[in-house]
């Protein structure tokens, strides 16, 4: 339950917001998504070109039907299916009901105002509370601005890895280290 947001902004095409309600079980999910995500953890996996033949381990086209070798018949993919906890009956993925028993395969849950209004982010493997997010938010424009007029390639790295949304939780612990 919630919405995906893109940002496509001129320098970046890759950021986007998933807005959910704030619950706890959400928020393990949302984490758990966010470190599966991750860039470093991602590995690009490229898709098989050609299938082997159970019978004589000869290459063919993905779409072969049969072996061009021994003329074995490929058996055709079984699409994926969800069974009913009433009945077992087997349903198609995007089924909201079973076909067989009528069963409904929504969850009910409810969730208060109060726990749908944003109490912070989750991105890139940081939790960041609503205050840091907000002050985040407001000064990003201006410290990206300021950074890349640096031309420092050392600090625009380290405006490529930190989220914007973290940029005031950076701002008030540089603020209290001034301080002491």
């Amino acid at each position: 339950m919630g919405r995906v947001v893109r940002n496509y902004s001129k320098d970046d095409d890759t950021r986007a917001y998933v807005v959910i309600p704030t619950h706890d079980e959400f928020e393990k999910f949302a984490a758990r998504v966010e470190e599966e995500m991750s860039p470093s953890a991602r590995a690009e996996k490229s898709k098989p070109t050609h299938k082997l033949c159970p019978v004589c381990e000869i290459e063919n086209a993905r779409s072969a039907e049969e072996c061009s070798n021994c003329g074995h018949i490929f058996a055709n993919p079984i699409p994926a299916q969800k069974s009913c906890d009433d009945c077992g009956g087997l349903n198609s993925l995007s089924a909201t009901s079973c076909l067989h028993c009528g069963a409904s395969f929504e969850h009910e849950f409810s969730v208060s105002l109060r726990e749908a209004l944003r109490v912070g982010v989750i991105a890139r493997g940081m939790e960041i509370n609503e205050e840091d997010t907000r002050l985040g938010e407001e000064i990003a424009e201006k410290v990206n601005r300021r950074i890349l007029a640096t031309g420092d390639e050392r600090l625009i790295n380290i405006i490529r890895i930190i989220p914007k949304e973290a940029y005031g939780q950076l701002a008030n612990i540089m603020n209290e280290a001034t301080k002491n």
